[in-house]
């Protein structure tokens, strides 16, 4: 077997934890009910901000991250945050399942968090709820990104 120094370098690479351009760990599932028809680029959305005071919440020390995630997502689509949840066409829901923060072990030097989200899309006009979906976060808060990305997309 030969010597090969790209296959070192990618080795290299993820034993070191790096962020890789190609790669981005952790998933999305969708649920019921599905997104059938993609969003349309610049549809305003409300991202709704967890509900609990900071110190009430288990997780207070990081879900103001998954916010400003999923905002940063949705305004790359050219998507805009009305003055007011009603008047958004689309109001996102995100609940924190489970966070586990894991920082033992050498595995590169940022911060590993391991988080289940549950999420939901509603049109608050029409009262109805567009898409339930779990995004399963990999210490890499990317996936948030390619899981707005799907919701463009024709399926």
């Amino acid at each position: 077997m030969r010597f090969n120094a790209r296959t070192a370098f990618v080795a290299l690479a993820l034993v070191a934890g790096c962020r890789l351009p190609f790669y981005v760990p952790g998933g999305y599932d969708e649920g019921m009910p599905r997104l059938y028809d993609p969003l349309k680029e610049g549809t305003s959305v409300w991202v709704e901000r967890p509900g609990k005071p900071a110190k009430e919440s288990l997780y207070w020390r990081r879900e103001h991250v998954l916010v400003e995630e999923f905002e940063k997502a949705f305004a790359s689509h050219g998507a805009v945050r009305p003055e007011k949840k009603e008047d958004a066409q689309v109001v996102v829901t995100i609940e924190v399942l489970a966070w586990e923060y894991n920082d033992a072990g050498f595995s590169g030097l940022r911060e590993r968090n391991h988080v289940e989200l549950s999420v939901m899309l509603a049109e608050p006009k029409r009262k109805n709820i567009m898409q339930r979906a779990y995004v399963h976060i990999d210490s890499d808060f990317r996936i948030i990104g390619k899981y707005v990305d799907s919701l463009y997309r024709e399926k």
